[in-house]
């Protein structure tokens, strides 16, 4: 998904996605971080701010896994009033299914950027 995002995107824009400690015997539910992608370039690139990004990183540490989104806003936007889409509160409805008490579901955002950080325990 992230590449065909970047497909339609100038070359100049900053788009990341690093992956560390992951083996594939990780099993999880599918499509869990669509959303917080989606949200990412939906966001983070359809401003006027002139240096947009979106970041993202995958990693494994044990029974733990970690993924981060993180994009540019811009300062003018006045989306915060309604913060939270229909995107997040599914997802935040599908961990509480698939993982009660086993995730820790964090957003910050600040006059420049939004950041989610999604902690799940796998074991």
């Amino acid at each position: 998904y992230i590449e065909l995002e970047k497909l339609r995107l100038p070359k100049e824009s900053k788009v990341t996605f690093k992956v560390s400690g992951l083996n594939g015997d990780r099993i999880m539910a599918p499509m869990l971080f669509i959303p917080l992608v989606e949200n990412a370039f939906k966001h983070g690139f359809q401003s006027s701010d002139k240096n947009p990004y979106a970041r993202f990183t995958l990693s494994a540490q044990g029974d733990e896994l970690f993924f981060e989104a993180e994009n540019s806003k811009a300062k003018d936007k006045s989306e915060g009033k309604n913060p939270g889409g229909t995107g997040m509160k599914n997802l935040r409805k599908r961990l509480s299914i698939l993982y009660p008490e086993k995730h820790i579901l964090e957003v910050v955002e600040t006059e420049n950027s939004y950041r989610v950080t999604l902690n799940i325990s796998l074991s």
